[in-house]
């Protein structure tokens, strides 16, 4: 670096851009190929012994050579599998100014580490070493399936930026899915249950099962399990007599995943059943009084989730169908409207609250004619609540967000059975409104 000064200069024009008054001082950067270093050191060790160049006066004397901007590497402190909740560490290190400057990216996206992210943080760490060497960290203390990714750092010194990726996979435990969820069959019926993992057929997971929470063997007199091809299992049962819960445990060397399934068993002679029917786009098979029935959610809606039922005994005597539950089925657009408020709460800027605020209202001015289904108004409230803690992170809820929460707020209210029942308390706590 060079610093001269203009004390002898009325005005002066650089670059036609900059105009410099008397007495200013200006420090240039010189970039050169290290072949030429000798040279310039040459250069500018006359121009410093003159004490002039033309008619600029050098005011400082000492000139500091550094090498330009080289981004080494990028590394990641794990090795092996990185499972869901795992902490890891991003290292990238560089040589350059102390003025160079870091940034995180992850497939294109800017990283945003501050107090509105989850279990993230960054660090700059100089080298007590190396003068001119800094390794900027990045820190994710506890991984969620959605920090998979291509993490890209991004260096830049005096204009010139140097970048260099690194991909992270992180193993989420497996999505299991039972058919059926519940059952009801009468005394000394045979049924079967099957299980599968969802997703990525390549993973070699082992399946096993439990009745009332003990391992059994691969067959018994009352039951026998198979493998099947690429990725489930499908268990057997033989004159069942009495009701049992079965559960089926997917697992590999790192994770697993376990899914329960309940069998009501009734005598037709002495107990009265709900009988079979079609409604709300479901079918609802036989079911015993006082017990709940568990089906998949309509078409249209994210798995996993599952619709519960009631059968109930009216007057204790006559087993009738209570309101189905909807709550636990989200819609393939809300799914992915929650997606984004995921991505931005790990620090992934996809989308502002505002937006995500306003694609619901999108979605719910789209569902206006058919209405939503009972209870499914709990899951855009829940959406709503954690849009509303993002936000007050920041001290400060901006005016359009609270405007967007009541209008959300009150098209769902507007909805009729949009929140069933037993529903009422959790969501009157689930959505804390902000001041306007």
């Amino acid at each position: 670096m060079l610093k001269v000064n203009y004390s002898k200069l009325e005005d002066v024009t650089v670059e036609n851009v900059l105009y410099f008054r008397s007495g200013a001082d200006v420090t240039f950067h010189l970039f050169a190929v290290k072949k030429d270093e000798k040279r310039i050191r040459s250069i500018l060790s006359k121009w410093a012994d003159r004490g002039y160049i033309a008619n600029l006066t050098v005011a400082d004397k000492e000139f500091v050579f550094r090498p330009l901007l080289d981004l080494q590497s990028v590394s990641i402190n794990q090795i092996g599998t990185i499972r869901q909740r795992d902490e890891f560490i991003l290292s990238c290190v560089a040589r350059g100014s102390p003025t160079m400057s870091f940034r995180w990216f992850k497939d294109e996206v800017f990283v945003n580490v501050t107090e509105f992210t989850s279990h993230k943080w960054s660090r700059l760490i100089k080298d007590p070493h190396l003068d001119d060497q800094y390794t900027a960290l990045l820190g994710i203390s506890r991984s969620d399936i959605l920090d998979s990714g291509t993490f890209t750092c991004q260096v830049e010194d005096f204009r010139i930026q140097q970048c260099l990726s690194r991909r992270v996979f992180i193993k989420a435990p497996p999505v299991i899915k039972v058919e059926p969820m519940s059952l009801t069959v009468q005394k000394g019926e045979n049924l079967t249950i099957k299980c599968i993992s969802m997703g990525d057929s390549n993973n070699k997971y082992t399946y096993s099962w439990t009745k009332n929470k003990e391992l059994i063997p691969v067959r018994t007199e009352s039951e026998k399990y198979d493998i099947l091809y690429p990725g489930g299992s499908i268990l057997h049962i033989f004159k069942i007599d009495k009701s049992v819960k079965y559960s089926c445990l997917v697992q590999d060397d790192a994770i697993s995943s376990e899914v329960m399934v309940e069998i009501h068993v009734v005598d037709p002679h002495l107990v009265r059943t709900c009988p079979q029917e079609y409604y709300l786009n479901v079918t609802w098979p036989e079911t015993a009084p006082d017990t709940d029935s568990l089906q998949e959610c309509p078409k249209g809606y994210a798995f996993p989730g599952f619709v519960r039922r009631s059968c109930t005994l009216n007057d204790g005597l006559r087993p009738i169908w209570r309101q189905p539950d909807y709550s636990q089925c989200t819609s393939e657009q809300l799914y992915k409207i929650g997606m984004d408020l995921r991505l931005l709460q790990l620090g992934y800027e996809t989308a502002t609250p505002v937006q995500i605020l306003e694609s619901c209202l999108r979605y719910l001015a789209l569902r206006s004619g058919s209405g939503l289904l009972p209870g499914e108004g709990t899951r855009i409230l829940l959406l709503v609540r954690d849009v509303i803690s993002y936000t007050k992170l920041s001290r400060y809820i901006p005016h359009n967000v609270t405007t967007a929460v009541f209008d959300l707020v009150n098209r769902v209210l507007m909805c009729p059975n949009s929140l069933i029942d037993q529903e009422t308390q959790s969501v009157d706590h689930a959505v804390e409104l902000p001041n306007r």
